[in-house]
């Protein structure tokens, strides 16, 4: 119980989550705009595109205060390729099978989404800076 509370009231956890609400506005917004041009899956990835670029940078530097090399932008970059495709999978099965309106799935997908993003970016960044 003692950990939970250290991670909950850890200025990490604040960071994260601060980085996460300006990406949720920023890849929500990209989202919205390429729907009006492009297939969800198609419009989905741009997002995740313009995510990529800002989370990755805005995690490793700000979020979880780690060095900015080739190496840790490569390997939370590879990392977050994986969690695009598993949100992909995820958005499609709201829209598709639980009837999720397509301009309301990136929004469903959050909440189940974003406590395992938090869990894996933390353990991929600190695994990476312990073996470099």
């Amino acid at each position: 119980m003692t950990a939970i509370r250290q991670v909950l009231s850890s200025q990490e956890l604040h960071r994260f989550l601060i980085v996460g609400a300006a990406n949720v506005v920023l890849c929500y917004s990209t989202y919205l705009i390429a729907l009006m041009f492009a297939p969800r899956a198609a419009a989905y990835t741009i997002a995740f595109l313009v995510g990529i670029c800002f989370t990755t940078v805005a995690n490793v530097r700000f979020a979880f205060d780690r060095k900015l090399t080739l190496q840790s932008l490569s390997v939370y970059a590879a990392y977050y390729c994986a969690y695009w495709l598993a949100s992909l999978l995820l958005l499609e099965i709201l829209v598709k099978g639980a009837g999720v309106p397509e301009r309301l799935g990136p929004a469903a997908v959050l909440p189940l989404s974003v406590p395992l993003h938090y869990v894996f970016s933390r353990l991929v960044l600190r695994r990476f800076q312990e073996s470099y």
